[in-house]
């Protein structure tokens, strides 16, 4: 299977989108223990942006890998044994996918703290993960 370089950009273009989107809500950060919809706001949007990037990687080792994921999170692993991530790196990735499954199924006991950190110090790496993904998809 070939990395289909169209749903790569497809998904990286949204993912910037959802960043900007971050971005922007961020003049409003002093806002976010008192307001529900402010907070839902930037849970949506980082868990929208996170599974673009999640996507792009399951594709990516789907295509590249030595055998196919079985989730988001292994979906890095098989990244790391074929080579395409950094070591270091992948387990920085692997919890950003559990982070996103926190968002999407643990809602009950989401901590809006870790939310409000990763929202104001994580996008950062939330880029370098979409680098790095991008660049194994554009790897021979």
């Amino acid at each position: 299977m070939e990395v289909d370089r169209e749903a790569v950009e497809s998904r990286l273009s949204l993912f910037r989108g959802y960043v900007e989107e971050l971005e922007s809500l961020r003049a409003r950060r002093d806002e976010f223990q008192r307001s529900l919809l402010l907070r839902m706001a930037v849970e949506r949007l980082l868990q929208l942006a996170i599974e673009c990037l999640l996507d792009v990687a399951q594709h990516v080792a789907a295509a590249k890998g030595r055998r196919l994921p079985e989730s988001y999170a292994d979906s890095i692993t098989v990244l790391e044994e074929s080579g395409l991530i950094d070591e270091r790196r992948a387990d920085l990735y692997r919890s950003i996918a559990r982070f996103r499954n926190v968002l999407v199924h643990g809602y009950v006991r989401l901590d809006p703290s870790e939310v409000y950190r990763v929202w104001v110090e994580g996008l950062n790496d939330l880029r370098e993960m979409a680098r790095d993904l991008l660049r194994a998809s554009l790897d021979p």
